[in-house]
């Protein structure tokens, strides 16, 4: 493709250690890297499975099919499609349009830093759209490299409820070699904030 850097495949399964072993095995969920890189476009499947006492639940997959592209070594777009399958069959569930700009490259010995703004389209009668902003950071010390996202998101439209939904995410791996990068990888729910009773927090 001319014009483009580089073209990345990427199939996510659950490769990293779950530090706690959750009822759904979430691995359509991830932690981001901040970078953002001119010309280089990603193809990305996340698949997650669901394992629950509840009949209606267990057996749940979902699916999520991404593609993005630099377009300046500082501004990134990504486009997202979510499919679930249930005991009911298949359906699209949401597209999701985002965009990312990445502040810091990281030098001088500072972090890299992007925010990141997605706006999720619902295509499920009775469902809001949401919005979602988030800030992407990394850090390098030594053979190791910590990653967070904190995730700021709010319902949209008729259907929307109120309250902001706040969640961090983290990431340590150990860059033993570029096609093995063992680590570790923590998801913190905290719930609604902004309702008069928050929701309960999880972790995994």
């Amino acid at each position: 493709m001319k014009g483009i850097e580089r073209l990345t495949l990427k199939v996510n399964f659950l490769l990293a250690l779950i530090v706690l072993l959750p009822t759904s095995v979430q691995a359509s969920n991830k932690v981001s890297s901040p970078d953002v890189t001119k010309d280089k476009v990603e193809l990305e499947y996340r698949g997650g499975y669901d394992i629950d006492e509840d009949d209606n639940k267990d057996g749940n997959q979902l699916h999520k099919f991404v593609a993005n592209y630099g377009l300046t070594d500082r501004w990134r777009m990504e486009t997202k499609g979510i499919l679930a399958e249930s005991s009911k069959g298949y359906d699209w569930t949401a597209l999701e349009w985002s965009n990312r700009f990445q502040i810091l490259k990281g030098d001088e010995g500072l972090p890299k830093l992007s925010i990141q703004g997605n706006y999720k389209f619902s295509l499920q009668s009775g469902k809001p759209d949401k919005f979602e902003a988030t800030v992407l950071m990394s850090k390098d010390m030594g053979s190791l490299t910590h990653v967070t996202n904190i995730n700021f998101e709010n319902e949209v439209g008729s259907y929307a409820k109120d309250g902001t939904d706040f969640n961090v995410r983290w990431k340590t791996k150990y860059r033993y070699r570029p096609s093995f990068e063992p680590g570790v990888e923590l998801f913190m729910d905290f719930g609604k904030f902004g309702t008069e009773t928050s929701g309960p927090r999880k972790y995994q």
